[in-house]
């Protein structure tokens, strides 16, 4: 058991240092040998940073897949419509298990790093339950207007959920280009025009 634990360590610490490497999020999607909807599943969603300075997308947000029974992955999600929170993770296997592991903010000079641990189940972190597509929602790290607190307290700060204000529309319409000509258009192109109407 120990020896696992250590085995997901050294993978997780890897995996976050080849990330920490990359320029810029990925945005293009490469097809060939794409999983397809039969028995896999595509979530996808918004993550941005909802602040007093404007809303940007939540940069090189990072999902780990934990469930014992599938190999221990970082991924960072795809951005199909470049500097936006509209994203996306490669179609993965129904069965596995992921969640939002951390994340960062630029402004100015400086960068915050978020590190949300491997513990607890947030409605943000992905269970690949059954095939086909599954929308995560919209979410920002940003004030929570229901605490009841002081504003200036960092309790009062988080990711929160945004009402879907057409979220999950802008988010298929921004991915579908990704997925054309693969299995997977048919489903995204039938859930926008159920949204549209």
């Amino acid at each position: 058991m120990r020896s696992k634990k250590g085995a997901l360590a050294a993978a997780i610490l890897i995996a976050l240092a080849l990330g920490s490497c990359v320029s810029v999020g990925p945005t293009t999607l490469d097809t060939k040998g794409l999983p397809g909807p039969e028995d896999h599943t595509l979530a996808f969603g918004y993550l941005g940073v909802h602040g007093p300075f404007g809303k940007t997308a939540m940069e090189y947000p990072r999902y780990i897949q934990l469930n014992p029974a599938f190999p221990a992955e970082v991924y960072i999600p795809f951005r199909p419509a470049g500097n936006t929170g509209y994203c996306y993770l490669y179609p993965q296997p129904v069965g596995s298990s992921w969640k939002l592991l951390s994340y960062q903010q630029t402004s100015g000079r400086s960068v915050t790093y978020f590190m949300q641990g491997v513990m607890g189940k947030n409605p943000y972190d992905p269970r690949m339950e059954a095939p086909g597509l599954l929308y995560i929602g919209a979410w920002a790290y940003g004030r929570d207007e229901s605490y009841k607190g002081s504003a200036m307290s960092m309790d009062a700060w988080g990711i929160v959920e945004l009402p879907d204000d057409g979220y999950e529309l802008r988010a298929l319409e921004a991915m579908l280009p990704s997925f054309k000509k693969t299995a997977w258009q048919p489903l995204i192109e039938r859930r926008i025009e159920e949204l549209k109407k």
